[in-house]
């Protein structure tokens, strides 16, 4: 549960992170949290996040945070010199967004449609390399940067960290690719723009599809080849 937006923000990545993914992967957020009650958070949200304790060894907290835009985030995250002195929690997200920076570089992307049929760029697909340095990732990952419910689980659940860099690595690269080359890319020229658009059915909105956000095995599908109204 977020109880506000996502704000821009000069801020500084000096306490806990962890990534709120949205529906709308572009959308999603940095919350950084724990930073102490002499270090007040200026026009904080709440979240609601877990922690050890309760009935079944967890319980949710509603905590004050700062809410930071992914397209912010970004460059704080890759320009992290200092990472002795950050959290293990930001030191394990810097290294997921290098990591999906180097996704896209590599051209590792799919247009593909998501929820109410709005369009959408995910990561993919992975190699068994990609899989194998995702595992070794959550792997490290501390309680404090993957505290979150799985939604409407009971008993309740904590999202596990690879699903959470999946979600990550999705929206870095729905929000990197998103420029006026986009439509090369893809038969689906809307998906070069930001805000959310309906995507209109044709073969290629069906065929992606079936990359759906459940789907984290890195089983993935292409869309199709795509030819301009000119050949080109």
């Amino acid at each position: 549960m977020v109880r506000a937006g996502p704000v821009s923000c000069g801020c500084v990545l000096d306490g806990e992170l962890v990534f709120l993914p949205n529906e709308i992967p572009r959308r999603g957020a940095f919350a950084a949290w724990g930073k102490g009650p002499g270090n007040p958070v200026p026009g904080a949200a709440r979240i609601e996040l877990v922690f050890p304790g309760g009935t079944y060894g967890i319980r949710k907290r509603m905590v004050s945070a700062e809410l930071i835009p992914l397209a912010e985030a970004l460059p704080l995250l890759l320009s992290s010199e200092d990472s002795l002195r950050m959290r293990r929690s930001v030191r394990v997200w810097a290294a997921a967004a290098a990591a999906g920076v180097g996704l896209v570089a590599r051209g590792r992307l799919l247009p593909t449609v998501g929820p109410g049929d709005l369009d959408v760029w995910r990561a993919g697909p992975l190699d068994p390399s990609d899989l194998s340095w995702l595992r070794e990732l959550a792997a490290a990952f501390p309680p404090a940067a993957h505290a979150l419910a799985v939604p409407d689980s009971r008993p309740m659940r904590l999202r596990s960290p690879e699903a959470l860099v999946r979600d990550l690595w999705d929206a870095i690269a729905d929000t990197i690719v998103r420029s006026p080359a986009a439509p090369r890319t893809t038969a689906m020229a809307i998906q070069a723009n930001v805000p959310p658009m309906a995507t209109p059915t044709t073969p290629v909105a069906t065929v992606a599809r079936c990359a759906s956000p459940e789907n984290h095995t890195g089983q993935r599908c292409h869309t199709l080849p795509w030819r301009s109204a000119s050949g080109m």
